[in-house]
């Protein structure tokens, strides 16, 4: 969806109006001036300048420019962080804006894949009529609508989110999705099985890949990237198993990417009590409804457990997965015993720590973490 930078986007933007006050009552315009010789954009027009394929460093005014939703992030602009760069600086500096970047696309429309930010702060400091410098890179005429020409902004917006340390991560994977980036097609793409969506890429209609209605989210992306990593089957067993009972049973929307390790390291640590488990007619599915349906915190009187409650080490100085797949542990005793399972006669709990998956469990870890491990692991 393309935002016009002012109609769209300042206008609406009631925060901006209402600390233009703290500006000394007025814009407080630029403080350096452009670099010399550039060709305004009206002239670039107006002389027919503007070729498919040609590329031009000019002066804009920023009421001509757009910002793409699709890839770009228009509607998530920091605008707090814009009016503090504009009081340190004192006005908007050329200088410091450098030059922004902007594809020219068939139908007219300038697209902005460098410079949302800079371009607010032009149009506070001093309004629609200010220009900023541009590099625009004239669409070919067959691009128009088409995936090579959102390919080509995308890769812009992404090779630029690389670089930038301040860019969330959910922006960084939906540059990267519309640039066609392999990963994030491969991340898209599996997780579309689940009808599990990041950056809700899932409902970009120019896509790649096609669209799909999600039931949950993961927007920790890197957590899932690092349980693929955990996960050495194949075809990734555990973390399926794992997205699949969670999708059919977790209440919260949003997948916690560190309660999601926990448990694929569970899944593979514990598989075969997990098979005797299902041998006494329970599932996974059982197991993870009860985590996050029934199972309550503060001693059975406070809310029902949330992916939070599993992935928060407190005050505690851990840092392995291992210590959140050590509370799945808690909660699948838990569940066997109020369900009375025996997974073996002659054991008191279902996973006991004289069982040879638990002491291998804990046998990888330094002597710290097993003390840990042992207390968060057994209450019974």
């Amino acid at each position: 969806m393309l935002y016009n930078l002012e109609n769209d986007v300042y206008k609406i933007n009631s925060v901006v109006l209402k600390n233009l006050k703290s500006l000394n009552g007025s814009r407080c315009g630029a403080i350096d001036k452009p670099a010399e010789n550039l060709v305004p954009y009206e002239e670039l027009i107006k002389g027919k300048k503007l070729k498919p394929g040609t590329s031009w460093i000019a002066l804009v005014k920023v009421k001509y420019l757009y910002s793409d939703s699709d890839y770009n992030r228009p509607d998530e602009l920091n605008i707090e962080k814009i009016f503090n760069a504009l009081k340190r600086a004192k006005g908007f500096g050329y200088r410091h804006s450098n030059v922004l970047v902007a594809s020219l696309r068939p139908d007219g429309k300038l697209v902005l894949t460098q410079g949302n930010h800079r371009t607010l702060m032009a149009l506070i400091a001093m309004g629609s009529e200010a220009e900023v410098m541009v590099n625009i890179h004239v669409h070919e005429e067959y691009e128009v609508n088409s995936r090579q020409m959102y390919r080509i902004e995308s890769d812009d917006f992404n090779t630029d989110a690389l670089i930038r340390e301040a860019m969330k991560a959910n922006q960084k994977f939906k540059g990267a999705y519309m640039a066609e980036e392999p990963w994030a097609l491969k991340l898209y793409s599996f997780l579309s099985e689940y009808k599990v969506s990041i950056a809700k890429t899932n409902t970009i209609s120019v896509g790649p890949l096609p669209t799909f209605k999600e039931k949950k989210t993961f927007e920790a992306y890197a957590r899932l990237q690092e349980a693929y990593e955990i996960d050495t089957t194949p075809k990734k067993k555990y973390v399926c198993q794992a997205l699949s009972s969670l999708v059919k049973n977790l209440k919260e929307t949003d997948i916690n990417g560190a309660a999601f390790c926990g448990l694929v390291i569970f899944l593979r640590d514990f598989e075969s009590r997990l098979i005797q488990f299902e041998s006494k007619g329970y599932t996974l599915d059982n197991f993870i409804y009860y985590i996050y349906n029934e199972v309550l915190t503060q001693d059975n009187f406070g809310p029902v457990l949330k992916q939070k409650d599993i992935s928060n080490k407190g005050s505690l100085k851990i840092g392995t997965y291992e210590f959140f797949a050590s509370r799945f542990v808690i909660l699948f005793n838990r569940y066997a015993r109020e369900n009375k399972i025996k997974i073996r006669r002659n054991e008191c709990y279902a996973i006991p720590e004289t069982c040879i998956e638990w002491i291998n469990f804990i046998g990888r870890e330094d002597v710290n973490a097993r003390s840990v491990y042992k207390v968060w692991g057994h209450i019974a």
